[in-house]
Formats: structure tokens, C-alpha cells, sequence
């Protein structure tokens, strides 16, 4: 392998974990932004002694995929689509 394209190479693996890859499941980080879009509802489980919107969010996840519900879920997504939603909430 040349000088150049070993450069070449570490410049394009720098880029890809700086920007990170897309590739979040988008099917599973709605329904997790839809689980806990209910604004009033997050505000009051957050008002819980001790509650993180990670901890709401593991819950939320628990109790929605069991089932034909998580066939097809990326659990990790659907904790990102909650949590973005639990911080719009919280705004």
C-alpha cells in the first residue's frame, strides 16, 4: 500500500468516527419517539424521585417490545427515539 493511500485511508476512517454512520433503524427510533411523545405524561414520570429519561426510557422500552411489537425493533434505536422525545418534552 502506498504512502498516499494508507493517508488516504486514516483521513476517510477519521471522517467516519467524527461524523458517525446513519445507521440508525428509523422504523424503531420512531416508535420509540412515539412512545413517550406524551408531553404531560413524561413530565410527571420525570418528576419521579431519581428518574433519569435513560431509566424512563429502558422502562418505556420493557414494556412496549414483548411480542409481535419488538419483531423487527432495534431496541438501541428505539432508547434514542424516546430519549429525544423525553428531552423535547422536557423543554
Amino acid at each position: 500500500m502506498s504512502i498516499i493511500a494508507a493517508a488516504l485511508l486514516v483521513l476517510l476512517v477519521a471522517a467516519e468516527l467524527s461524523i458517525g454512520s446513519d445507521d440508525r433503524h428509523d422504523r424503531s427510533y420512531h416508535a420509540g419517539y412515539v412512545a413517550a411523545s406524551h408531553g404531560s405524561w413524561v413530565r410527571d414520570a420525570m418528576a419521579t424521585r431519581g428518574m433519569t429519561s435513560s431509566t424512563l426510557c429502558e422502562s418505556v422500552a420493557d414494556r412496549t417490545l414483548t411480542g409481535d411489537e419488538a419483531v423487527g425493533i432495534v431496541r438501541g434505536d428505539f432508547i434514542d427515539g424516546c430519549t429525544r422525545a423525553v428531552a423535547e418534552a422536557m423543554e
